[in-house]
């Protein structure tokens, strides 16, 4: 484990959270919220933690506390109902939460394990755990991952991936990408192909022997527009 002697509580936090040690995760949020209180980056680390080690009547009065200083907290609205009693009971039945265990088979042109660049803010990584979906949108010659709830970047595929998806994406594929591992510098997802584009014949996503430079994506069976929204997401560092 890294020294932390020199460690600001805040930098503790994180690490506790982006190492999965839940219980140092909640001392260390805790010790901030003593003397800032108001705190909601710390408040929603906390509520994660109480999450991940099944104290769901904790996150929620962690979550509330959030919104009554920011009502339209993304992260606190949508962690909330996860600290529902109907959450809780499936919580405790299948561990949404906690240390997924996903096999994460690569098929061959359908499936891939990509690590992720230009990762974004430690707190926004510091919520990311195994299994949790994410989104990808397409920014002038890149896809960017960021979260399902509000948006928030998490990182980029690299160049040639992103230049090859973003080809087939305009043309009608479609995608399911979850988060295969976090870690401080390192973020993996697992992007699977759920639909492929007749037009394109199949295609396959990960196979990159095709040139697609000369794909025509603006015939009259191209879709009207492109099937996730095109934007550059604002990097956020709230958590």
């Amino acid at each position: 484990m890294a020294d932390q002697t020199n460690q600001t509580p805040e930098r503790l936090a994180i690490t506790a959270s982006l190492q999965a040690r839940w219980d140092d995760a909640i001392k260390a949020n805790l010790e901030i919220l003593e003397t800032s209180p108001h705190d909601t980056s710390a408040l929603n680390r906390l509520g994660i933690a109480y999450l991940k080690t099944k104290q769901p009547s904790n996150a929620k009065k962690t979550f509330q506390k959030v919104l009554s200083h920011d009502p339209f907290n993304t992260i606190a609205k949508t962690n909330l109902k996860k600290a529902s009693p109907k959450f809780s009971k499936d919580y405790d039945n299948t561990t949404l939460l906690s240390n997924h265990t996903f096999s994460f088979i690569e098929e061959p042109g359908k499936s891939k394990v990509v690590p992720l660049t230009n990762l974004g803010e430690p707190n926004v990584i510091a919520t990311l755990y195994t299994g949790l979906e994410v989104s990808l949108s397409i920014a002038a010659r890149r896809v960017k991952v960021t979260s399902v709830a509000g948006g928030r970047y998490i990182g980029s595929l690299p160049d040639d991936i992103s230049i090859h998806l973003i080809r087939l994406i305009k043309s009608g594929y479609k995608y399911q990408t979850l988060i295969k591992s976090a870690d401080t510098g390192s973020v993996q997802v697992y992007i699977k192909e759920i639909k492929n584009s007749k037009r394109l014949k199949g295609i396959p996503s990960f196979t990159f022997s095709q040139n697609l430079d000369d794909l025509d994506i603006s015939g009259s069976n191209a879709p009207a527009q492109p099937p996730l929204e095109i934007y550059d997401p604002v990097v956020e560092s709230e958590v």
